[in-house]
């Protein structure tokens, strides 16, 4: 199948069948992301069982972050302008990322708990050790790239593009995420 005709296709997808398609992408990206985080980390194999936990959380966070950019859009206005591009980023940094990071290491340490093993108390700890780097992470990354998803992309491929660059971001978290707390 030529690149043009998958294209068209895709875009066909997402226009039909928004939140499948993003669900089905997230999924994927995510499943991308996690191999990218262990291939760099010092693995004697690779953990399969890892790859798919990490490839449910972008299929389950994919659902609430398409209705999220929805709302953000509707909240902020559809203008694609600087200054609305930059209420959208400044809202979106300060409210939908440390609760989807958050959530996500919360959603690690539950599938990683030993039996008798106080899953709160350790995401607490994971939380507070962390949460303020990760956070200085996502601005780094995420602050120009979703100026541009903002500025110069239609509402229905700003999750695709956010997951597109989520092998990076997915790759990081799980990393961060999997890394023992000390």
């Amino acid at each position: 199948m030529p690149v043009n005709q998958l294209l068209k296709t895709l875009d066909s997808g997402f226009k039909r069948k928004p939140l499948t398609s993003n669900v089905i992408s997230a999924t994927v990206i995510s499943w991308v992301g996690d191999i990218i985080a262990q291939s760099v980390e010092t693995r004697d194999r690779f953990d399969l069982r890892r790859s798919l936990r990490v490839s449910l959380w972008g299929a389950i966070s994919s659902g609430p972050v398409f209705i999220w950019l929805r709302r953000l859009e509707n909240f902020v206005g559809p203008k694609a302008t600087l200054i609305s591009s930059f209420k959208k980023v400044a809202i979106h940094q300060a409210v939908a990322s440390p609760i989807f990071n958050s959530l996500f290491y919360g959603y690690v340490c539950a599938w990683e708990a030993k039996q008798n093993e106080d899953v709160i108390e350790k995401w607490k700890t994971k939380l507070r050790k962390e949460f303020i780097s990760t956070q200085i992470a996502a601005l780094a990354l995420w602050f120009p790239a979703n100026m541009f998803a903002f500025t110069y992309l239609p509402l229905r491929y700003r999750l695709p593009f956010q997951f597109a660059l989520g092998p990076v971001w997915i790759g990081y978290l799980s990393f961060i995420g999997h890394k023992k707390i000390e």
